[in-house]
């Protein structure tokens, strides 16, 4: 069941900016930042761990604290979620990407085991289902990687006059590198500006780095 409330958009503060980009076929933008994620990245490899989902343990921390974030547009009007849920591209042995979900826990052990037992459940599978994307829910942020190239900007596919589904942010990052003794990552959101302006994105970004930095508090050793 998805838990939301609903906003009076009459008494909205960004009502005109909501109604103005609302009318674009594509009210996306995006934001390309180099992250730090030395502190995150010994830590998993020190607790023999999957870097890939330890990192988007933190970066769902980071999203959810963020409260324009959790805003969607359902039914065509304006829903804030209490919680958001990871859903992920995972590789399989067919070298096809599978769409797979779990949900959200700020308990580390938790939130681990549940996005594991998803991703092994899907990546050895001999034959991807018929369709593509066919979850009707909202409470979600899209991630994928792209771990064979360190990219400077991307862009995200995204559903012509659908404002539900632009409404969901576009998560990705790229190859890990090296800047002396750091270990660094691109890392790209991209959101509706119907819903999300620069400074809460900006604040996304710091919340995430944030977490990063203090992975130690947040993953269980």
């Amino acid at each position: 069941m998805m838990a939301y409330r609903k906003i009076d958009t009459s008494t909205w503060n960004r009502k005109s900016a909501y109604q103005y980009f609302s009318t674009f076929d594509n009210p996306c933008y995006g934001m390309t930042v180099e992250m730090d994620i030395t502190t995150l990245y010994t830590l998993t490899k020190r607790n023999n761990e999957s870097i890939f989902i330890n990192m988007m343990y933190l970066l769902c921390r980071g999203l959810n604290d963020i409260e324009e974030m959790r805003l969607r547009i359902v039914e065509g009007e304006i829903a804030l979620f209490d919680v958001i849920n990871p859903a992920y591209t995972v590789m399989t042995k067919l070298g096809v990407f599978e769409n797979c979900y779990s949900k959200m826990d700020d308990d580390h052990r938790e939130f681990y085991r549940l996005a594991q037992e998803e991703i092994e459940a899907n990546k050895d599978k001999k034959m991807i289902k018929d369709a593509y994307n066919d979850s009707p829910l909202f409470d979600q942020f899209y991630i994928s990687c792209v771990p064979w190239l360190n990219f400077a900007s991307m862009t995200h596919p995204l559903p012509s006059r659908n404002p539900s589904s632009s409404s969901v942010p576009r998560v990705c990052w790229g190859k890990f590198y090296d800047v002396g003794d750091r270990k660094k990552v691109m890392l790209n959101i991209t959101v509706s500006h119907a819903l999300v302006d620069g400074l809460p994105l900006s604040k996304t970004f710091l919340k995430i780095q944030e977490y990063f930095d203090k992975a130690e508090e947040y993953i269980e050793q």
